[in-house]
């Protein structure tokens, strides 16, 4: 079989009218070059070189081959480059998975910056549970999630976590409750008897984090509706069904007739980290990690 390398000498021979021209055009050593015309004349079974004496010059069998030598490597040389170029636009695209309130946040100023950068990012919303689940079966190359310190899954194969932010929790009440208007932290030990609007997902990291929280006080949430729509959670509040852990950034943005409070321990906070899978080119993810932490630090 042909290999690259015999017609890539036959053709520096034929352009430079001698082996040692063609091993210094090539980049080779004189011996290099002599060793693939000897395999091309195995290949042709007759040589495709001879001597000459100005040099080295083509046989009739190198002459009606080197038409062809030119076409195949101007045609690798072709393929080589538009696959290289196919794999740094590749580095530059990422199937991005974001949970709905990430995206209010986030996503308007992102995309503007993947714009500016050439990056090319395919959004794909979801809630965190099935966001995890994407990364684990490839359907996406990274996903912003949240956790907490309650929430002990382990990472999608293959992927490692850069952690965005740290949010705090605040407690979203009637606007005619007896905490509302609280300035400073609300134990949780003081809201056992209240009930409460909790996650549709019962391994959500916000609720795993409050019933292990809860536990600690001496008593259990009681679940008085559950949604993960905030629209909907403010709805249930404001309605006095009850009241509802939720990230600060939401609690500043509550409906008509819903109150956020603050909660007075540190450990209650949410985490949100970008999960990317090894495969995705570093350069994208660390500039895209740079870009989501000044976004969330209230950047654009």
């Amino acid at each position: 079989m042909l290999d690259l390398r015999q017609l890539a000498a036959l053709r520096a021979v034929a352009d430079t009218g001698s082996v040692s021209r063609a091993a210094a055009e090539l980049g080779w050593s004189q011996p290099t070059v002599t060793h693939h015309l000897r395999g091309l004349a195995r290949e042709l079974g007759t040589p495709a070189v001879a001597a000459a004496p100005s040099g080295t010059r083509l046989t009739a069998a190198g002459t009606e081959l080197l038409p062809h030598a030119r076409a195949v490597l101007e045609r690798s040389d072709r393929a080589l480059a538009e696959v290289r170029a196919f794999v740094r636009d590749r580095r530059r695209r990422v199937v991005l998975g974001i949970y709905p309130s990430a995206g209010l946040l986030l996503l308007p100023h992102l995309l503007a910056w993947s714009r500016a950068q050439g990056v090319r990012i395919t959004v794909r919303e979801a809630e965190v549970a099935l966001l995890r689940r994407d990364l684990a079966e490839l359907r996406v190359d990274a996903a912003v999630v949240y956790t907490s310190a309650a929430d002990t899954r382990p990472l999608p194969p293959g992927c490692d976590r850069r952690v965005l932010a740290q949010e705090p929790l605040s407690l979203l009440v009637p606007a005619g409750h007896r905490l509302a208007g609280t300035l400073t932290g609300v134990e949780l030990e003081d809201l056992a008897e209240e009930d409460w609007i909790l996650s549709a997902q019962p391994d959500e990291p916000i609720e795993l984090l409050l019933r292990a929280s809860a536990a600690a006080s001496g008593f259990r949430p009681r679940a008085r509706a559950r949604s993960d729509d905030y629209l909907l959670v403010s709805a249930y509040v404001a309605a006095g069904l009850g009241i509802s852990l939720v990230p600060a950034s939401i609690a500043d943005r509550t409906a008509e007739g819903v109150v956020g409070v603050p909660v007075a321990d540190d450990a209650l906070h949410r985490s949100v980290e970008l999960l990317a899978h090894s495969g995705v080119d570093e350069q994208l993810v660390a500039e895209l990690t740079a870009a989501a932490r000044r976004i969330l630090r209230g950047g654009s």
